[in-house]
């Protein structure tokens, strides 16, 4: 019985593989290409020869020139092909980068989402992508191509004397014999160096992210002290790197130098006795330095393929990791009704449910508060409500579709969200409002007025073109927010999910946020509001109770508080609430 379908998804679709695949084509012709040009590079040794040989002896310009002309228009093909063939490996570089830049961008963000622990960090991964890209288009890839017609040019000594393509042939397995012994013994501390590299790099990214608050609380020295002790542990595998190939480095100079300097005495012995006549001198030197250039190139740029192979493994990795995104059945746009079925969910990478048996359901145009203690699971539900964390049993629909069932963009058009830590990006105000996307200005504004942040909006100095930086940095807490409020809301979406949407708003911002939630409602849209204050929750049609990741209390607003208070007494914050539950 075949076992094919049990295949896992890496062994049966690889990007990587297929970007690979791809350039297939460009690699044979770029191979039919040093074909030629290898023929071609024989023009030099050839003339010469014939020169030494005819020319001189019988002094006939009528052959020089002949010889120099058929050698000048040869030597003009070999050059313009050698340009023909860079722009193509060029091209075949930007053709794999064309291929797997935006799936790397989206398998990176995917495997972010899920917090995948084995996954590198964001930029080393798009830097691991521009280091494979240059290793196509280098010196290595070329002379590995080259490496092929080698034999040509040892056969050609051969053809002019057999102890010269013995010496070249011996130098070249010399060669390739120590290149490949440093590889071996270097490549593992090699890459031991290169992931200790990446850890302090990313740990120097995750501190200047914090930059602020490490200068008011005086942690620069001490942050710098131990990114400083990652970085020495990379530098220390890297030296002993460099240690360990020195003498295999000495080894092949050595080869190589001796191969092109006693190669001339070799020659000239043999010329000397009369084996071989003066013409081939020249030749013989050319055609020896042509056999050992490509495996030369090879042997320097050892680390250069070896970090490039490291580095497509860890391409491979981020998708392998992130898994295949299926293609999806376009739906059509929800109304808006929500409902947990015995959800169970998990963070990613946890062990215990953040969530358990939650079930409840809502109707466009409902009004739910979520309330609760800390690490109740509030802002979980609101992930899982959005699609971030998928439910490990039970199901979340949207009109009746489980949310696994949609297009990741589709369902992001048709969601509103404020996260509880608010990110904006580099950009302009309307940009970021629009999602980015190509909107029409009156739908901009209209969302900007819908979260009441137009007049706000055009205070600023450059109105809705204002850049607010990255992260928005220029912006106040208050006025991200809001910003993020009038990003969730565009386009009208049918789901809005608000966690903690008033934490650094002051009175004026609280009361455009209950705005919002009201025309949201008359609007059809169901709004999930997770707060801890209780003034909005008489803005609410339900409220739903969490208690370290259960549903405590689910319904009608008025019935729930009621069951948490005697009748005419001021309702309490939703922490005693909890307190009480």
């Amino acid at each position: 019985m075949s076992h094919a379908s049990h295949k896992p998804i890496a062994e049966t679709h690889s990007p990587v593989r297929e970007a690979l695949l791809g350039l297939k084509p460009a690699f044979l012709t770029l191979v039919g290409m040093s074909f030629f040009l290898n023929l071609l590079a024989l023009t030099g040794p050839i003339y010469m020869y014939q020169v030494y040989d005819r020319v001189i002896t019988s002094r006939n310009m009528n052959t020089l020139l002949a010889l120099s002309l058929i050698a000048a228009i040869l030597i003009a093909a070999q050059c313009l092909l050698d340009m023909l063939r860079s722009r193509a490996l060029l091209r075949v570089g930007t053709a794999f980068d064309q291929a797997l830049g935006d799936k790397l961008f989206q398998a990176v963000h995917k495997a972010m989402v899920k917090r995948v622990g084995g996954v590198v960090g964001p930029v080393q991964a798009l830097r691991d992508l521009d280091q494979v890209r240059d290793c196509l288009t280098g010196s290595a890839i070329v002379a590995a191509i080259d490496l092929v017609w080698t034999p040509i040019f040892i056969g050609a000594c051969f053809l002019v004397h057999p102890v010269l393509g013995l010496a070249y042939t011996l130098c070249i397995v010399g060669v390739v014999a120590l290149s490949f012994a440093n590889q071996r013994t270097a490549a593992p501390i090699l890459l031991r160096g290169t992931a200790a590299s990446m850890i302090a790099t990313e740990y120097a990214n995750a501190v200047f992210r914090n930059s602020e608050a490490i200068r008011a609380l005086g942690m620069t020295r001490a942050l710098q002290s131990r990114w400083k002790s990652r970085r020495d542990v990379g530098l220390g595998w890297t030296a002993q790197v460099n240690e360990q190939s020195g003498w295999f480095q000495f080894g092949m100079s050595l080869l190589k130098n001796l191969a092109s300097t006693l190669g001339i005495g070799l020659v000239a012995f043999l010329v000397i006795h009369g084996d071989i006549t003066a013409g081939a001198l020249a030749a013989v030197c050319f055609l020896g330095a042509r056999a050992l250039g490509p495996a030369s190139v090879i042997a320097q740029s050892w680390k250069t393929l070896n970090t490039a192979k490291a580095a497509l493994a860890r391409v491979e990795a981020v998708f392998r990791e992130a898994g295949e995104t299926p293609d999806r059945m376009a739906l059509p746009k929800p109304k808006g009704a929500l409902s947990f079925e015995g959800v169970v969910a998990l963070p990613p990478n946890g062990r215990k449910p953040v969530l358990n048996d939650v079930s409840f359901s809502l109707e466009p145009g409902d009004v739910l508060g979520v309330i609760g203690p800390s690490a109740a699971g509030k802002s979980s539900l609101a992930r899982v409500c959005v699609g971030l964390w998928p439910a490990t049993k039970g199901a979340v629909r949207l009109d009746g579709a489980e949310l696994s069932h949609w297009d990741e963009e589709r369902l992001g058009e048709h969601i509103g969200y404020v996260p509880q830590d608010v990110e904006l990006f580099g950009g302009t105000i309307a940009e970021n409002i629009a999602r980015f996307r190509a909107g029409s200005s009156e739908d901009v504004i209209a969302a900007a007025r819908l979260a009441r942040v137009h007049d706000m909006v055009q205070e600023l100095p450059d109105g809705y073109n204002t850049d607010i930086g990255d992260g928005g940095l220029k912006l106040s807490g208050g006025q991200r927010q809001r910003i993020a409020l009038a990003r969730a809301v565009y386009g009208n979406p049918p789901l809005v999910v608000l966690d903690e949407p008033n934490a650094s708003l002051d009175t004026q911002g609280e009361d455009a946020l209950v705005q919002v939630i009201r025309q949201l409602k008359a609007a059809g849209s169901t709004v999930i509001l997770v707060t801890h204050r209780s003034n909005i929750l008489t803005h609410c049609d339900k409220l739903l109770v969490l208690a370290k990741g259960t549903v405590h209390t689910f319904g009608p607003r008025e019935t729930v508080m009621q069951s948490f208070m005697p009748a005419n007494v001021v309702p309490m914050a939703p922490a005693a609430m909890a307190r009480k539950a």
